[in-house]
């Protein structure tokens, strides 16, 4: 931006191509990532009906298995019929 070389710009630059000694740890790192972000695609439970009274858990929302993940809770005064 003020014209002046970056000696750290071909560091940072994305289209940057990886040291073969650097590989075993970046695929480490990105199977890590991967197994974080995995808990947004796994539910405690599949109904609000298997959550126990004073209990909480988390479900999706909306009809799509991969919906939002939604915590929630069922307090004591929780009563619900299903038709």
């Amino acid at each position: 931006m003020l014209g002046v070389e970056n000696p750290w710009a071909s560091l940072c630059s994305p289209s940057r191509k990886p040291q073969p000694r650097t590989i075993p740890g970046d695929l480490k790192e990105k199977i890590n990532q991967n197994l974080q972000f995995s808990r947004y695609l796994k539910t405690d439970v599949s109904d609000i009906e298997s959550i126990p009274r004073c209990s909480g858990a988390v479900m999706h929302s909306g009809l799509s298995r991969l919906g939002k993940p939604v915590a929630v809770y069922k307090d004591v005064s929780y009563t619900h019929t299903r038709k």
